[in-house]
């Protein structure tokens, strides 16, 4: 399956998430941005989208939870709902009074410092997603993102966009998004990557 790919203009030196330290000033600065990251990211969805999950990659989760909120503010779906992907398995059944009704499978794609293992995507198979917004940082920007989780959404949803948040460094600037990695991934599967107009991945795309 085709998919959009957002590399989101990322309010510069805001972390990505609470891991290094997340202050008042990087609030405000998030809280500035978020209008203008949901307008990439609604552009990227298309018009008129029903059922959206915006998905995080484990502990990158505060980020992701702040643009699904965005969106719903927007008005860019009928619907938006959250969750996040985990490293913790659980015992999927499906039965109307189970929480945990559907789980996907795929390798870890982020070079964990513990070594490869499965990770877990849960409700999202069955959930009835129109499109699914992959939210991950540029760290976990790999080939195997796209083999593994990308692949693995894609017969659950009509359309995935993938939005790429820089990762930070506190000692250094900010890991670039990577769009040369979704174009090896995407020339491996043989689909190509579909790079949502205006964003800085089409521009570098032409």
């Amino acid at each position: 399956m085709p998919y959009a790919r957002v590399a989101l203009e990322w309010p510069a030196g805001v972390p990505d998430g609470g891991r290094h330290g997340f202050t008042p000033a990087h609030r405000e600065d998030l809280e500035a941005a978020l209008p203008a990251l949901a307008g990439q990211l609604a552009a990227a969805l298309g018009e008129g989208p029903g059922r959206v999950l915006v998905l995080g990659n484990e502990e990158l989760m505060y980020v992701p939870l702040r643009l699904a909120a965005a969106l719903e503010e927007r008005g860019a779906a009928a619907e938006v709902r959250f969750s996040s992907t985990t490293r913790s398995p659980v015992l999927a059944v499906d039965d109307p009074g189970y929480a945990i009704r559907t789980r996907l499978v795929f390798p870890a794609h982020d070079a964990p410092a513990d070594g490869p293992g499965d990770r877990y995507a849960y409700n999202v198979a069955g959930g009835g997603f129109d499109a699914v917004v992959a939210v991950v940082d540029s760290a976990g920007d790999t080939p195997e993102l796209h083999t593994g989780l990308l692949a693995a959404l894609a017969p659950h949803t009509g359309r995935v966009v993938l939005a790429v948040v820089p990762s930070y460094a506190p000692d250094g600037p900010a890991t670039p998004a990577r769009p040369a990695a979704a174009r090896a991934a995407a020339t491996a599967s043989g689909s190509p990557a579909v790079t949502a107009p205006g964003s800085p991945a089409a521009e570098s795309a032409d």
